[in-house]
């Protein structure tokens, strides 16, 4: 695995908001804008706000859903995304399917 570094992830973000993948955006400038540390010129300075105005417009296309796993889940998945349990999951308006499943791939009924 890969750890990509903040620009990096920044860049991800630019690029899936381009592309209009608003959930993959939402998640990437998210990790972006929280790891971005606190600009020291005015460069950075316009790169962190140009960063928080993206995060800000594609925060008005999503929803974030915090999925919370059954006892027994070993993976948890949102419209078939596999997700961690807990985190925020960026979502489009509209209905969506949770599922969780245990060790040997059965469904795991709500709690």
């Amino acid at each position: 695995m890969l750890d990509p570094s903040t620009m990096a992830v920044c860049q991800l973000g630019v690029f899936d908001l381009r592309l209009g993948r608003i959930e993959e955006a939402a998640a990437e400038l998210s990790t972006c804008v929280a790891q971005m540390p606190a600009p020291t010129n005015d460069i950075e300075r316009r790169r962190y706000e140009v960063r928080r105005a993206d995060l800000a417009a594609v925060r008005q296309r999503v929803a974030e859903l915090h999925v919370s796993a059954p006892p027994g889940t070993a993976r948890l998945l949102v419209d078939g995304r596999e997700v961690s349990a807990g985190g925020p999951v960026f979502v489009a308006p509209g209905q969506h399917e949770v599922t969780a499943t245990g060790k040997q791939g059965q469904l795991v009924p709500p709690a």
